[in-house]
């Protein structure tokens, strides 16, 4: 039941520079409490991986990055992948490595951007101020990501019950299964591995990553050996989709598009050069037409908003809010944002409609009691 990550850090903190040495302190400072009572329901956590990272420091005496360069790295002959102690990663990479074979991250600013920059040139990561390891920041490449694959499968560095432990879908304490249904693969969720749930062409073993302006996907075929690794230096699904996509060619099974973009990427930069109306008309063109080429996120319809409010274009941000409702007819997130901006220009009666219809799509008792 643990926050995915520190969204509640006031100004100071959030101008210190925080590691994992800062995460218990916080959570006792700002009085954390539980989504929900541990094993009653599943939320996947950054900020939980982060904590085992804690966890395992304080019961091997190590630090996390020499412990896992010990027990994992070595063992598994994995000579290109560290852990940095700190947010200067140049000085760990390896000396023998031309930089042409270094991926370099690259994102939008933000999501109305039109051009892809890179991460150093964005102001708002530039001025990042964690660096929390355990959920993130391992640095590796596609062949040491093979080698672990392998030290897996000849048990090297967990044994075969140990591993059939991870593998297997956690119970709930009502008795249901951990189920992600809108993952790209429909999987239950073990001890850090996602599990397929259609083992029709095998079980799919698997897990996604993402930072600052890059993204990997590993997934593993353990029965039949095969492993697929994606990196890019570019964070946007598409990626994980060519895994699946290669996964599924290894195993003869038909596979979707790999190369997705995103249509609200491409609404919020032609909000910005050609204006709301005619964005709004391309953005209904191509979700008619080309909708194999695009995916559409409601995260992203909510991020663009906040995104035109904050640059003063509120009439704009009710426009895309309002199509958001249209395509997501059922989102808590969408009706909620709707529901704020309306109200903060005073559309009161409207406002209240997309409330209510926010909190009938929220299922939690608690939340319609808070509110």
């Amino acid at each position: 039941g643990l926050i995915g990550s520190f969204d509640q850090l006031d100004e100071i903190d959030l101008s210190s520079e925080l590691n994992n040495d800062s995460i218990v302190n916080v959570l006792i400072r700002y009085d954390v409490q539980l989504f929900f009572p541990p094993g009653s329901e599943w939320g996947y956590s950054n900020l939980g991986y982060d904590l085992l990272a804690v966890i395992i420091e304080r019961v091997s005496e190590m630090s996390f990055s020499d412990y896992m360069r010990k027990n994992i790295f070595i063992p598994a002959g994995m000579k290109n992948t560290f852990i940095p102690t700190t947010n200067n990663v140049i000085k760990y990479l390896p000396k023998d490595v031309p930089s042409k074979n270094i991926l370099i991250p690259h994102m939008f600013e933000n999501i109305a951007s039109c051009e892809v920059k890179n991460i150093e040139s964005v102001e708002s990561i530039r001025t990042a101020n964690d660096y929390f390891i355990g959920s993130g920041n391992v640095y590796s490449t596609v062949f040491d990501l093979a080698k672990f694959d392998l030290a897996l499968r000849k048990n090297k560095i967990l044994n075969h019950d140990l591993q059939e432990l991870a593998y297997t879908p956690f119970l709930l304490t009502t008795g249901d299964t951990v189920k992600d249904m809108r993952a790209p693969i429909p999987s239950y969720y073990g001890l850090g591995w996602f599990i397929s749930i259609d083992k029709s062409w095998g079980r799919i073993l698997w897990h996604k990553g993402r930072s600052f302006g890059s993204r990997s996907v590993f997934l593993r075929n353990p029965s039949k050996k095969q492993t697929v690794t994606v990196t890019d230096n570019f964070d946007y699904p598409g990626c994980d989709l060519k895994g699946i996509a290669f996964m599924k060619i290894l195993n003869n099974q038909p596979y979707r598009n790999p190369v997705y973009m995103s249509l609200v990427q491409k609404f919020g930069c032609n909000i910005y050069t050609i204006g709301i109306d005619a964005a709004l008309k391309e953005f209904r063109r191509l979700r008619a037409n080309e909708i194999h080429n695009y995916y559409t996120s409601e995260d992203e319809i909510v991020g663009l908003s906040n995104v035109l409010v904050n640059d003063k274009k509120s009439k704009d941000a009710l426009s895309v809010l309002k199509l958001g409702t249209e395509i997501f007819p059922e989102s808590f997130s969408v009706y909620w944002s709707y529901a704020i901006l309306l109200f903060d220009n005073n559309e009161i009666e409207m406002a209240i409609q997309n409330y209510e219809k926010s909190v009938s799509y929220y299922s939690t008792d608690e939340m319609e009691k808070e509110n």
